[in-house]
């Protein structure tokens, strides 16, 4: 018998956010354009003990028996173009509209909505969302996804919560890599009554470049920085909570603001010295450990007046510049972390400005 191969642009990954906690979306309530732009392909690995070996019971025969199944979740990556609808007319804008939209209700960011400008800020305090509206702040909202592929592979997880990475090089488009933790559904029993729709992607919703990007931090960069690529990390981080009482052992991933929300950023290395124009004082900022009263700005514009803008309260150099070379110029790598304290409970916002 023959095989085919499929290759990976030939699937389809549907997201949709849930209405309840703990009930997954059916297959039936999936529509066409559910499915999002997804680079590669999404893997999935098990989440927990999942098969476990039962090589140390005795048995008259030897070896071991038969191998039971333990924990059930997934642990999944992929990748996306960032996109951001801001420009539908009478109608929802960017955090509604956009097709990543299930994704960013999954994140642990506080959203505040005053259309057509969304402003997500990293937040140390979590809670999961019951209903299919999330409150601005504190709730996670999950979701539930389905991975398809032409030949009739499939995967599916539910209760899903995720984290973003964003990043981009100069004139490339800007990318994200998602972080997901979910629970197990049987691909083959769960309503199967309603096979998954064929996808559709919007039409007009091209992906996001990073040209025209603005870099700004008092005292810091002044002057022309031949800013090369960035990137950024909000801080958090997904950890398992087992909960036996759950059918797959497990209860909803947790998010938690780990470490600095912080921004990566290659530019052209310009003369040490004291703040002025052409200078960075980048080693000095190092070794003396110094925080920045000023909010550290990456803006980056997009089409006629719409920007996002990515900002941390109270930079501070949390690595050691690296010294390279890009296209035959010095280039200095700078991490930037945002450091919280009582009076910036959200010390790193990402903000969709829109013009409309």
């Amino acid at each position: 018998m023959a095989s085919t191969v499929i290759a990976s642009n030939t699937s389809a990954v549907y997201f949709k956010t849930q209405a309840t906690v703990g009930t997954p979306i059916a297959t039936s309530a999936i529509v066409a354009s559910d499915a999002i732009r997804v680079v590669g392909t999404p893997k999935f690995s098990p989440r927990g003990a999942g098969i476990i070996e039962r090589t140390d019971t005795m048995t008259p025969f030897g070896g071991g028996q038969a191998a039971v199944t333990g924990s059930r979740g997934w642990d999944i990556t992929f990748q996306t173009e960032l996109f951001w609808d801001a420009s539908t007319a009478g109608g929802t804008y960017g955090f509604s509209n956009t097709q990543l939209a299930a994704l960013w209700r999954a994140t642990p960011f506080a959203v505040t909505v005053a259309d057509p400008d969304v402003t997500l800020g990293a937040q140390s305090l979590f809670a999961t969302a019951g209903s299919a509206s999330r409150s601005p702040t504190y709730a996670v909202q999950p979701f539930t996804m389905f991975y398809v592929e032409s030949s009739g592979k499939r995967y599916a997880a539910f209760d899903c919560v995720c984290i973003p990475k964003l990043s981009a090089e100069y004139g490339q488009r800007v990318m994200i890599d998602w972080t997901v933790k979910g629970k197990w559904i049987d691909p083959d029993s769960y309503a199967t009554a309603t096979a998954l729709p064929a996808p559709t992607y919007p039409a007009a919703q091209p992906p996001i470049v990073a040209l025209n990007c603005a870099l700004t931090l008092t005292g810091y960069f002044n002057g022309v920085t031949a800013l090369t690529k960035w990137s950024f990390d909000p801080g958090f981080a997904l950890a398992d909570v087992g909960d036996s009482r759950e059918a797959n052992g497990f209860g909803i991933g947790l998010p938690t603001l780990a470490t600095y929300p912080s921004l990566e950023v290659d530019v052209a290395d310009l003369p040490e010295g004291a703040a002025g124009d052409n200078l960075q004082p980048d080693w000095t900022n190092a070794s003396s450990n110094e925080v920045s009263s000023t909010a550290l700005t990456l803006v980056v514009t997009v089409g006629t007046g719409d920007t996002i803008t990515f900002s941390l309260a109270n930079p501070q150099v949390i690595a050691w510049p690296t010294v390279g070379e890009t296209d035959g110029h010095r280039s200095l790598t700078l991490k930037f972390g945002a450091i919280p304290d009582a009076t910036t409970p959200s010390p790193a916002t990402i903000i969709f400005n829109a013009t409309i």
